[in-house]
């Protein structure tokens, strides 16, 4: 039964104050969560999956009490990791893919979801390839159809879940494109899905987010000299040099800017340097999509010094919080819910449909291919919310790069994980205790 607007947002606050009242079950709210923000989160899964919001809640808080857990298991399991998804078809649980080489791990892998507090919402799932053997099969099928890629008529990404390559394509592909294509058909691995869309570019958002008065910190608008808006994702720290701060933002802000001075506003309006660009990476070699920009020491936007923290820009279902800190980083995981900010359409909420995933993004007139991707089932993200982080559970998970709307069957927002953005840019993402 679908539910309405008003009987959902009534659910939410009453299944949040259920949860929150039985103190037996304390462990199952995530301490470091706004209830503003999960708020969001809540409604935008119990629309998606019809569930009552208490159901929704408790799905979620499976996820958030799992975060982080990516990160330990990719130390543990190595190349045999296999990736973890939530399956919404089994109660929201929690999915550890495990490898015939993992197997001699189990044990370590179930003392570590005990550690997490997940042992009754845990499986550990048989699979035949690891995440490293399903980017090794991508890479090979990316080679075999690199035109229909270029041209924006297809795309690669890998599916934990499936633990296969995944290829998307239009439907009505030329005659020599679907030859190229046929032949992915008989790959056991590679699950081969058609869309009705013309094409699959995706469209960079340009930024231009909320004026904040210092100290500097993600989710609100940088800008060019030559007036170029963008987003600071997430404030970030040198890994070589101590007291040299960085901002985070999209990479194709700055090659889109072709500006090397970036600005930021006040309260009052108020406009002054805060410093330079000294990297980006936009397509290219690595076909990623984050910059760093220098946050001057000398200059007044230092003091006081850059905060971990980001903007909750307020909603109906949120409320407005310049100060949402950012405690850890971490990798995302299929059908995990993330939510991002952005000036133009505020704060909103989504799950991870996609990883891996290659995009053509177009900008004027010329495509531009990026690569491992993720992929958020939300298409809400308009001009001006570019580069804005994404998060949840005061963890970084990644950055806006762009956004495809071809309709109700397919639409979603493109990022940039955070750990690819602070290995390519030297920098670790500044903490809060």
């Amino acid at each position: 039964m679908e539910l309405t607007h008003k009987k959902l947002v009534a659910g939410i606050v009453m299944a949040l104050a259920g949860i929150a009242g039985r103190s037996a079950c304390a462990q199952d709210v995530s301490p470091g969560e706004s209830p503003g923000l999960q708020q969001l989160a809540v409604a935008y899964y119990a629309n998606k999956y019809r569930t009552e919001p208490e159901e929704a809640l408790r799905r979620i808080t499976i996820q958030d009490r799992a975060a982080g857990i990516e990160n330990d298991l990719v130390r543990l399991l190595d190349n045999h990791y296999a990736g973890i998804w939530y399956d919404h078809a089994d109660r929201g649980r929690l999915k550890i893919g495990m490898t015939r080489g993992a197997e001699t791990h189990a044990d370590e892998v179930r003392s570590l979801v005990e550690h997490y507090g997940l042992s009754a919402e845990t499986d550990l799932v048989p699979v035949q390839f690891g995440v490293s053997d399903l980017e090794k099969k991508q890479h090979a099928v990316r080679d075999e159809i690199g035109e229909l890629i270029r041209s924006a008529h297809a795309l690669t990404s890998y599916n934990t879940r499936l633990n296969k390559v995944v290829v998307t394509a239009i439907a009505a592909l030329p005659p020599n494109e679907e030859a190229r294509l046929k032949p992915l058909s008989t790959i056991p691995w590679v699950y081969l899905r058609r869309v009705e869309v013309p094409t699959l570019a995706s469209v960079p958002v340009s930024c231009n987010v909320t004026y904040c008065n210092p100290p500097l910190r993600g989710g609100r608008e940088m800008h060019s000299s030559n007036g170029f808006r963008c987003t600071i994702a997430f404030i970030a720290r040198d890994r070589f040099i101590f007291q040299q701060y960085w901002a985070i933002t999209a990479g194709h802000c700055i090659f889109a800017s072709g500006d090397t001075k970036w600005n930021a506003r006040d309260e009052s309006g108020n406009e002054s340097l805060f410093g330079n660009t000294a990297f980006y990476t936009f397509a290219g070699g690595p076909g990623a999509d984050a910059g760093i920009v220098s946050i001057d020491l000398w200059r007044s936007w230092a003091t006081p010094l850059p905060i971990p923290a980001v903007v909750v820009k307020g909603s109906a279902q949120t409320a407005y919080d310049p100060n949402y800190a950012i405690r850890a980083t971490a990798f995302s995981s299929l059908g995990q819910i993330l939510c991002r900010t952005g000036r133009t359409t505020g704060t909103e909420c989504g799950e991870v449909s996609n990883l891996g995933a290659d995009e053509t993004e177009s900008y004027n007139g010329v495509n531009y291919q990026l690569r491992n991707m993720g992929e958020l089932d939300v298409c809400g993200a308009a001009d001006g919310d570019s580069g804005g982080p994404l998060y949840k559970n005061s963890r970084a998970f990644g950055l806006l790069s762009a956004s495809i709307n071809a309709g109700p069957t397919y639409c979603f927002t493109t990022y940039q994980g955070i750990h690819g953005a602070e290995n390519l840019m030297g920098v670790s993402v500044l903490l809060s205790p």
